[in-house]
């Protein structure tokens, strides 16, 4: 009985230290659990910190970029008087000259500009400000020459307000002009037409353009 007594006790001590084992594994493991976590969400702050000061990094860079164009843009909207003279000039008086009188007069026009404190581009560029690249490359593949007079003309007879008079002995401004305009129902004719009238009130009337051809001085 004595044996029993203590093989009873001792195996109930046993079971308590089991359980004691157990409790303390239990815990242990919420610990780690516990920990896991709080590493976890340390990873995601760090994570989002990151994120946070790349993307301030980057503001940065875009704002002063953004500073930079504001101040480019408010430089070109103070020039925009001086440039638009420049322009309108250039379309209403240069057709008849050459290259080199057009350069000598947007000189000149710009001299005066900033001798009346105008604000004006000293390195405006009458081509770029006033025709794209693709337009000059499909004004060439309809027979336009691509040298800086042939260019400038090609934007006085297209943007001009006023009909252009064309000297053009070699008759490419003529045979440019019937290529850009043939799906536009140009109307080709001559002072001498005996229509001619009749063409002017269909011009007028429906929109149409029309090249008169063979004017005489």
């Amino acid at each position: 009985d004595k044996a029993t007594g203590e093989l009873n006790a001792a195996m109930d001590l046993l079971e308590k230290k089991e359980a004691e084992v157990k409790q303390c594994q239990d815990e242990y493991d919420e610990a780690m659990r516990l920990k896991q976590a709080v590493m976890d969400d340390a990873n995601r702050c760090k994570n989002k910190m990151n994120q946070a000061s790349a993307l301030i990094d980057g503001l940065s860079g875009e704002r002063v970029r953004w500073t930079n164009q504001s101040a480019l843009f408010k430089a070109e909207t103070e020039r925009l008087i001086g440039d638009i003279v420049i322009l309108v000039g250039f379309l209403s008086y240069s057709g008849p000259f050459n290259q080199e009188f057009r350069v000598l007069q947007q000189q000149v026009w710009l001299n005066a500009l900033l001798n009346l404190k105008i604000p004006v581009s000293n390195d405006i560029n009458i081509t770029d400000a006033l025709i794209d690249t693709a337009t000059i490359g499909e004004w060439n593949l309809q027979g336009l020459p691509t040298d800086d007079l042939s260019i400038q003309n090609g934007i006085i007879v297209t943007r001009a307000a006023r009909y252009p008079l064309l000297i053009d002995p070699q008759s490419q401004g003529k045979n440019w002009v019937k290529n850009m305009e043939k799906d536009n129902h140009l109307i080709v004719t001559t002072l001498n037409d005996k229509y001619f009238r009749n063409y002017i009130e269909d011009s007028v009337s429906l929109g149409y353009p029309m090249l008169i051809e063979d004017v005489l001085e």
